[in-house]
């Protein structure tokens, strides 16, 4: 597949080139190239490209956004996802050129398949660094309940952030809040709430900061689209 864009200066001017892109798919009609062309110098020139690979199952494995320059191919935001024999995603990397961001990030699961933690690591050099770490907890439903965040610091994990789930009688989310752990108290941080009407339609979802000592509602959304 191929698709061509052109402009006019003016009404009745003849039309001039830009770019074109064009569309690569595998078997599975999953995008595999997307390659685009500039045109210059009354001819089709390397502009841009992103580059995918699947598993046999169709999951993503890697994606690559390169750009054409000074003759040669420069990459700029590189994707890689690794998967376990069930297909569930176990760890993936993440890699922008600027501004710099190379991450990783490790799913671990529980045994009905929930993730129980991700693993946040820096790349310093050729060495994967912890960072952050998040554990999840689920009721007997598997709807997440409480999620704790913890930072590494000098070989230890120190617990910072934890966020209560709580759901209505349909197991729709209605409320989501946050506490940070300050001077060896956790304290209020801030809260989401959502409201639905019929048809289990979102209709209002408002956010709210702590002050120290209530609750301050500093924004909302409504009508909000249906999620």
């Amino acid at each position: 597949l191929s698709l061509e864009s052109a402009y006019q200066n003016a009404a009745g001017q003849p039309w001039r080139n830009t770019y074109r892109r064009n569309y690569t798919y595998d078997s599975n009609d999953s995008l595999i190239l997307l390659l685009q062309e500039n045109w210059a110098n009354q001819t089709w020139t390397n502009g841009s490209k992103i580059e995918k690979t699947f598993n046999a199952a169709g999951s993503k494995l890697t994606e690559v956004q390169s750009y054409f320059n000074l003759g040669s191919w420069r990459v700029e935001m590189a994707d890689t996802n690794v998967y376990d024999a069930q297909n569930k995603i176990i760890n993936e990397t993440h890699f922008v050129r600027s501004p710099l961001v190379n991450i990783k990030v490790i799913h671990t699961y529980n045994g009905l398949g929930q993730v129980e933690s991700d693993l946040l690591q820096n790349k310093n050099g050729s060495i994967w660094v912890d960072s952050i770490r998040t554990d999840f907890y689920y009721d007997v439903s598997g709807n997440k309940i409480i999620e704790y965040q913890f930072d590494y610091n000098l070989a230890s994990w120190d617990s910072t952030e934890v966020r209560f789930y709580h759901y209505n009688v349909d197991v729709l989310l209605d409320t989501l809040y946050a506490q940070i752990l300050s001077s060896g108290n956790w304290i209020n941080s801030a809260m989401q709430i959502f409201e639905f009407g019929p048809l289990n339609r979102q209709t209002h979802h408002y956010f709210l900061e702590w002050d120290g000592s209530e609750w301050l509602w500093i924004w909302r959304c409504h009508p909000c689209a249906n999620r």
